[in-house]
């Protein structure tokens, strides 16, 4: 019995140490550029789709933000208008930009530049919008419906929990680099990008700054994904022209997507687009997988199949189903 309880109380113990490990890319890890099918779906342009802001799967269809014209379109799965909604403005219903898009319920939400929420229904007809205290970009629906929005200023390193008629709940996080008014570039510590592990009620996030990814359950950080050697390097440099101090990335995250047990993250590197893939149920880097194409947009469609968008060399948007293979 005794046998019993030690072995059990040693799997409980590993496990609670596994959840507070921080994940660590490898050095040298190979990249496997095989592993992904890019195929084009269609030209956008042709749809006069010009400048797509966002892109988001839902169900049997897809949300497209455009820029040019502003508005709000649903395709089909193959890249086919439904139904788009174009109302431009800053009075109740119009909107600049469809940000996020996201389904709740049967509306669809987005956010705008104006500091608000738009509740449209699944056919694009507007119903509601609610106005929010501070700019935002992305965000992501809890369980519980909370909206968690990554904090627009760089103080400190926090997300806001909203309840979804717009009333701030709280802001979630840890006290990290101390703001500092004079250093131009203290902002740039603070979360980008969103992805929400239901089954565990997680929440991931992204650093503007640096690639660093952070996990927040409970209002408390959790798990860090930081490689050895940053990919994400913040760095300042002399502007030949103007002799002032500038800030330079060397990455981008385009989209951080989680699903079951694994997390991934595509980001830019030197005009190259890339996926890092995380098994978030054993805390280890799977696999990174160079693409032939440079995404601007990401979606998913389930576990291995994703939609991107990436510009021609004409400057027409077109439509890729990504296929990653190389999973059990």
């Amino acid at each position: 019995m005794k046998i019993r309880i030690i072995a059990a109380l040693f799997v409980f113990l590993s496990g609670s140490l596994l959840v507070s490990k921080e994940l660590i890319i490898p050095n040298n890890i190979q990249i496997k550029e095989n592993s992904a099918i890019e195929s084009v779906l269609c030209n956008l342009a042709d749809s006069e789709i010009y400048q797509p802001i966002d892109l988001q799967v839902i169900d049997d269809f897809m949300i497209i933000g455009n820029a040019k014209p502003s508005e709000i379109v649903k395709l089909d799965l193959n890249g086919n208008v439904l139904i788009r909604k174009a109302k431009e403005g800053r009075g109740p219903g119009e909107f600049i930009f469809c940000l996020s898009p996201r389904k709740f319920g049967e509306n669809i939400l987005f956010v705008d530049i104006n500091n608000k929420i738009l509740f449209y229904d699944l056919h694009l007809n507007f119903i509601k919008e609610v106005k929010l205290a501070l700019y935002t970009r992305d965000f992501v629906i809890t369980k519980n419906n909370n909206l968690i929005f990554p904090e627009r200023y760089g103080s400190e390193f926090y997300l806001s929990r909203y309840s979804i008629d717009g009333k701030l709940l709280k802001k979630i996080g840890v006290k990290e680099e101390k703001y500092n008014p004079k250093d131009e570039f203290s902002s740039y510590n603070r979360p980008r990008l969103l992805a929400y592990d239901k089954s565990r009620d997680i929440i991931w996030c992204d650093n503007l700054g640096k690639y660093e990814l952070r996990s927040f359950k409970d209002d408390n950080k959790k798990d860090l994904i930081k490689p050895e050697k940053e990919l994400f390097n913040k760095y300042k440099t002399i502007d030949k022209d103007t002799g002032e101090k500038v800030m330079e990335l060397d990455g981008r995250s385009i989209r951080l997507i989680s699903i079951n047990d694994r997390l991934f993250n595509f980001f830019h590197k030197k005009e190259i687009a890339y996926v890092d893939v995380f098994e978030i149920n054993k805390f280890v880097h799977i696999k990174k997988i160079r693409f032939k194409n440079k995404y601007v947009l990401i979606s998913i469609i389930n576990q291995n199949e994703f939609y991107g968008i990436s510009y021609d060399e004409e400057g027409d948007p077109l439509l890729y189903k990504i296929e990653i293979s190389g999973f059990k």
